[in-house]
C-alpha cells in the first residue's frame, strides 16, 4: 500500500518527515488532537463538545500518560506548541538561532526536539516544515497507525508505506 492510499491524512503529513514509525504516529496523533481542540469552540452542542473532549483526552493519555514510553517527547512537543502559540516572536528568533547553530555544528537540540519545534511552528501557523526523508530512510509503519483511537486494528500488523 502506498502512502497515497492511506486513509489517515495526519499520518500522511509526517510519514515523509520522520524515519521512526512510532514518532510518525505520535506526531500524527498530536496534530489530530490539536485539530480536535481547535474545533471544539465551533461545535453546536454540549454533547459534541463532550465527545471531542474525550477524543482529545484519550490521545493525550495515550502518549502523555504515566505508562507511556514517549511521555517526555510528548510533553516537549506540547510545551513547544504552547510556546509557539503564546510567544511567536520569541520562538521565531529561537528558530532562527537554532538554524544558525545547526549550520555551525553547535545545535543543542536533539533531532526529535528539532522536529517537535518544526511541527509546533507549523501547527501554530508560524512557518512550514518542508524537510522530508529519502526513500532509504523509511521503515514500515505498524498497523496501529490506523488503530488505537481510530479503528482498532491489530498493533502488530505491518503495512508498507
Amino acid at each position: 500500500m502506498s502512502t497515497n492510499e492511506l486513509d489517515d491524512l495526519y499520518i500522511n503529513q509526517y510519514v515523509d518527515k520522520v524515519a521512526d514509525p512510532e514518532e510518525v504516529l505520535m506526531r500524527a496523533d498530536f496534530a489530530r488532537m490539536q485539530e480536535i481542540r481547535d474545533n471544539m469552540p465551533h461545535v453546536q452542542t454540549a454533547e459534541e463538545r463532550y465527545q471531542l473532549s474525550n477524543q482529545a483526552d484519550a490521545i493525550d493519555q495515550r502518549w502523555g500518560g504515566q505508562l507511556s514510553d514517549e511521555r517526555e517527547t510528548w510533553q516537549y512537543l506540547q510545551d513547544a506548541h504552547d510556546d509557539w502559540k503564546r510567544s511567536p516572536e520569541v520562538m521565531c528568533r529561537f528558530h532562527e538561532q537554532i538554524n544558525i547553530d545547526q549550520a555551525a555544528g553547535l545545535c543543542g537540540l536533539s533531532g526529535t526536539e528539532w522536529r517537535s519545534q518544526q511541527q509546533a511552528r507549523e501547527l501554530t501557523g508560524h512557518g512550514s516544515w518542508s524537510e522530508s526523508l529519502t526513500e532509504a530512510h523509511r521503515t514500515p509503519i505498524k498497523g496501529h497507525a490506523f488503530a488505537g483511537l481510530i479503528n482498532g486494528r491489530d498493533r502488530e500488523q505491518e503495512m508498507e508505506r
